[in-house]
């Protein structure tokens, strides 16, 4: 009934505009739009007309659009325009003695359409198959209890959309019990979760999985599919570039407390930090500072990464706030023009110097598993480890696993 009702009116707007342009429903996710056309624009799971002389057809949602020109003599040229694609065609030219020519490639486009829509499925499927050919494929139902840390969640929703074929809104409803770094890895270990994706534990939580490791009721079993690093940052109003390990070595211990003192202006420095047992604290001190005691006048304690973030980039609307976080999740998902990322040693972080690690203060990130995952968590991790899988990580914004 939809798909008729839709039919009916834009075949209503083709008589009356007259622009040779004519559609055919494959269903209601696919259509089939035969003629020359003025112009006609196509994006994210819905088409929009261009101009006053398209059929109007704003609105009408769709997930899959083949288009055929019908600019060759007898056949139509057809090309799939899959989710997330934008295409504009040019405007046809437009005069009285074409219309008529307009018209007879219109309808003989209606006659090829024929054939197209007994294979339209066919290479339909084929097209949106071809980039990840060998990921495994299961309902959203059959898809593995999953948790993690906060920078993985893009990553584990574009995952979920791409094994289950579900929509945006249903990956993101699927990932309602994703905890954060450390409790996921609890949550690994209880049962409660089938695989994570993960940044470092922290060394108590290590302790604590490896104590209930000897208790012999499940084992973990986790392998890096991706590499991030420990990145600072600062106000874009601070005129420092760059700082050494050593000097945020000694800003966080208290040996510095004044920018000047690292080149910049004549101000105190204030210096957050993340709580305890967060996943960019566990970076902080596997990378740099190791055991040592941060004196309490040093630590303003900020407990989420997006509040210390917010906080650097705000903070007493001056430029003498400095934190830190994970590349991925200060760059692609908080990124925003006040906030300045901090070389260090001399090496600005990016995608390719942590690739490199030419940016030192970079570390793995891990899928995991345990001896409870049923086997739909298995092959989804094998999957991410393969060639293929790698790949997938890397066309989401993140850099894959380096062999150390």
């Amino acid at each position: 009934m939809h798909d008729k009702r839709n039919i009916h009116r834009m075949k209503s707007a083709y008589d009356r505009q007259k622009t040779g342009f004519l559609p055919i429903f494959l269903n209601a996710d696919r259509i089939l739009v035969f003629g020359v056309m003025d112009s006609v624009e196509v994006r994210r799971s819905e088409v929009l007309s261009a101009d006053s002389n398209s059929i109007p057809v704003t609105g009408m949602k769709v997930n899959t659009i083949i288009i055929g020109r019908g600019m060759l003599p007898f056949l139509p040229v057809c090309s799939i325009i899959k989710r997330d694609h934008r295409i504009v065609f040019p405007a046809a030219e437009k005069n009285a003695q074409q219309e008529g020519m307009k018209m007879k490639k219109a309808w003989i486009c209606i006659l090829a359409a024929l054939t197209v829509i007994s294979m339209g499925t066919a290479v339909l499927h084929a097209e949106e198959e071809s980039r990840y050919p060998s990921i495994p494929h299961m309902s959203l139902e059959d898809y593995p209890e999953v948790d993690g840390s906060l920078a993985c969640i893009p990553l584990m929703e574009a995952l979920v959309m791409e094994v289950t074929g579900c929509t945006e809104t249903e990956a993101e409803e699927s990932l309602s019990k994703f905890s954060n770094t450390n409790p996921s890895y609890e949550r690994l270990m209880e049962g409660e979760a089938e695989l994570i994706l993960s940044y470092e534990a922290s060394a108590e939580t290590k302790k604590n999985l490896s104590d209930e490791e000897k208790t012999g009721e499940n084992e973990l079993d986790l392998r890096p599919v991706g590499r991030d690093a420990l990145v600072f940052i600062v106000n874009a109003g601070n005129p420092v570039e760059g700082l050494t390990s050593q000097q945020i070595h000694d800003i966080y211990t208290g040996k510095i407390t004044n920018w000047s003192e690292v080149g910049g202006e004549d101000i105190e420095i204030k210096a957050f930090q993340r709580r305890e047992n967060s996943g960019s604290q566990t970076l902080m001190r596997l990378l740099l500072m190791g055991d040592e005691e941060i004196p309490e006048k040093q630590m303003i304690s900020i407990s989420e990464m997006e509040g210390l973030i917010n906080t650097v980039m705000e903070y007493d609307n001056s430029s003498n706030a400095l934190g830190y976080s994970v590349y991925y999740y200060a760059s692609v998902m908080m990124g925003n023009d006040k906030l300045k990322f901090l070389s260090v040693d001399g090496v600005s972080p990016d995608n390719d110097t942590i690739r490199s690690g030419e940016y030192a203060l970079f570390n793995p990130f891990y899928c995991g598993i345990s001896e409870k995952s049923g086997e739909n968590a298995v092959l989804i991790r094998d999957w991410l480890l393969s060639e293929e899988g790698q790949q997938f990580v890397e066309d989401n914004g993140y850099v894959r696993a380096v062999s150390e």
